[in-house]
Formats: structure tokens, C-alpha cells, sequence
């Protein structure tokens, strides 16, 4: 069972906090989910992990155990996948470094009056790296959607779940998002390019 002391609180946000990552850094923003990025556009989401500790945010004093996988979606609301998974869990923080702001999303090669009718999920567990069974884990997922000179970030609700969980996650043949009951809490809803 995770140790009440150490809590992870994830907060999805409609900020661009792409130039406080070391990735977003290299970036010029368009927006609060948009950038044009070598080799094309930066379409992505925004958001922040918090490590508590008795209440106060011990963030830095951790390194951050993340993993990522990205599904395709039919355009339209619903999270069933279509086809197999476009990439199966992957670490996203080898550099094993406190990481706790991240801004998920997707670079498109096109140019913008090019894009397709298009819709990505990418579900993300997240923990406390060396501290896994203490701090358990949280699930979140982020939506990205585009159509010709358009786009549209949808980013869930985190849940938290015992670091067990994501044994049983690993093994998966379909997102989880709709079975986590998250809800959107963070909706760009159609943007211009």
C-alpha cells in the first residue's frame, strides 16, 4: 500500500509550460498547445506533477518514473483504439532526473493544410522512481487531434492507483483511459494554425 506521506498530484493545465521543459526549450510557441518544432509542428498538451510529502511539494528531491504508449482513435469522442497500439510502454525519462512538468503531444512532419483527420491518445503512468511502492502511481491520458490547418489537445484527469496496477496495465491490449473513468478536465476545442 502507498505510503500516505508520499503523494503524487497531478494537475492538467491550459499554460504553456513548453518553454520550462528542457525539450520546449528548442521550441517557438504559437500557443498555450502549439509550436513549431524541428522538423515541423508540436502539437501537445500541458501539465505538472507534484510529489507531497507531509504536504509540501518535494518534487525536486525525486527522480521521475515515467512510462508512455500512444493508441489511434477513430476522430470523434470515443477511446476505442483503432488497429494495435502505435507504440507499446515506453520509458519517457531516461535521464532518470526529477521531471515533473511535461508537455505530451506529437510532432507533425506536414505542413498544417496537409493535415489529416486524425486522433491520438497518449496514456501515461507516472511514479516516483526507487520509491514506486511508497508513492503508488497515477494514470492520465492526452488526446490529440487534427484536421486539415486545425488541431485540438484533450487532457484527462490523473487517478491514482497502486503501483501494482501497472503490472496488470503493462500487459493491456487496448487503452485504459475509458475503464480509469477520468474524466477531460483541459480542452483546447478546434484551433487555427
Amino acid at each position: 500500500m502507498a505510503n500516505p506521506s508520499l503523494k503524487l498530484e497531478y494537475t492538467p493545465t491550459s499554460s504553456d509550460l513548453s518553454s520550462y521543459t528542457a525539450r520546449g526549450r528548442s521550441y517557438v510557441p504559437q500557443g498555450p498547445f502549439l509550436a513549431v518544432a524541428k522538423p515541423g509542428y508540436f502539437v501537445h498538451g500541458n501539465s505538472y506533477t507534484q510529489v507531497q510529502k507531509n504536504g509540501d511539494d518535494v518534487s525536486g528531491s525525486y527522480s521521475t518514473w515515467r512510462r508512455w504508449r500512444i493508441w489511434r482513435l477513430p476522430p470523434g469522442e470515443d477511446f476505442n483504439a483503432v488497429g494495435w497500439r502505435e507504440s507499446n510502454w515506453e520509458d519517457d525519462n531516461l535521464s532518470k532526473t526529477p521531471n515533473w512538468m511535461d508537455i505530451p503531444g506529437c510532432i507533425i512532419i506536414q505542413s498544417p493544410d496537409t493535415w489529416k483527420n486524425e486522433r491520438r491518445m497518449l496514456e501515461f503512468v507516472v511514479s516516483v522512481d526507487d520509491h514506486t511502492t511508497e508513492s503508488g502511481a497515477l494514470y492520465f491520458s492526452v488526446m490529440v487531434s487534427t484536421r486539415p490547418g486545425a488541431y485540438r489537445v484533450q487532457m484527462s484527469s490523473g487517478k491514482n492507483i497502486p503501483f501494482q496496477k501497472w503490472a496488470e496495465l503493462a500487459k493491456t491490449s487496448a487503452p485504459w483511459a475509458k475503464a480509469s473513468e477520468c474524466t477531460i478536465e483541459v480542452d483546447s476545442r478546434w484551433l487555427q494554425v
